[in-house]
């Protein structure tokens, strides 16, 4: 059975993280250019050049300078680059900091490219590097993890930081902000489990009227809808880059009825789930 290719940090000193410089001629040779999930938190900075990248389904466009990351389990592939330069940062979701971990998960939408300004630019710049200094010197004394974790950390800090200002959201003040962080997160791990909003609403120990307001307010839309949206992308996923028939992924998905999902697939998509891979198998 196929299934989508799982793309593991190297790691092989348990360091928790990967950094890597870009050039301009070497991206293909350094990333995976096929379809693939990652078991990480994968941060890209855009010195100079472009490049695009396939999240989800969508194209996101990345242009210089800016930071772009991709969360742990969104299937991601490049699409092109054009003279891209920068920087790689993989880090295992361990190492994250919470704030980083929901300013930057937290977020229904498909996360966006982070501008930068010109000392921005530097100061992420200056910090990988130092970060990359002390990689390719590691040193056996009782200090060095934690200080190279801290470097570590304090980028990813800092990102969430231009994410936050950039979305206008920030997860230390509002209550209704962060509901919906954690409404994001449960769905991320528990769709296969739960279905109802009641159901979401008893884990995060608020009422389903109170929980549909605050997520309808922000987000646009009903907490019903962002359950059917999990469930459907996931499906997506699975028929593009799996080998499991419509029936098997119902149920890899928690369905019990595989002809109830189907009706659900047809009336999201507009198409049914054969024609849905037929389509984009083309």
């Amino acid at each position: 059975m196929k299934e989508i290719l799982l793309d593991r940090l190297e790691n092989s000193d348990n360091i928790g993280f990967d950094i890597k410089r870009i050039p301009s001629n070497d991206l293909t040779d350094n990333f995976p250019t096929e379809a693939h999930r990652d078991d990480h938190y994968t941060f890209f900075l855009l010195e100079s050049g472009s490049g695009s990248v396939l999240v989800d389904f969508q194209t996101v466009q990345v242009n210089s300078p800016s930071l772009f990351f991709v969360l742990p389990g969104q299937v991601n592939q490049p699409v092109d680059q054009d003279a891209a330069k920068g920087w790689f940062l993989g880090v295992e979701a361990s190492l994250m900091p919470t704030q980083s971990r929901d300013a930057l998960g937290g977020q229904l939408m498909l996360q966006q490219p982070i501008p930068l300004d010109p000392l921005q630019l530097r100061q992420f710049g200056d910090l990988l590097n130092l970060i990359l200094e002390k990689r390719q010197a590691p040193n056996n004394d009782v200090l060095y993890r934690p200080a190279i974790h801290a470097l570590v950390q304090a980028f990813l800090l800092e990102v969430a930081r231009s994410y936050s200002h950039m979305t206008g959201v920030n997860s230390g003040l509002s209550r209704p902000h962060q509901l919906l962080q954690e409404f994001k997160k449960l769905l991320s791990t528990e769709i296969k489990n739960l279905k109802s909003p009641s159901a979401y609403a008893l884990q995060l120990h608020v009422t389903e009227s109170y929980l549909n307001e605050v997520v309808k307010k922000i987000s646009g839309f009903t907490v019903s809808y962002w359950i059917r949206h999990e469930a459907i992308m996931e499906a997506k996923r699975l028929l593009y880059y799996s080998e499991l028939t419509s029936k098997e992924i119902a149920y890899e998905l928690g369905y019990d009825d595989h002809s109830y999902f189907g009706r659900i697939f047809t009336k999201e998509v507009g198409m049914p789930a054969i024609a849905f891979r037929r389509q984009y198998r083309k």
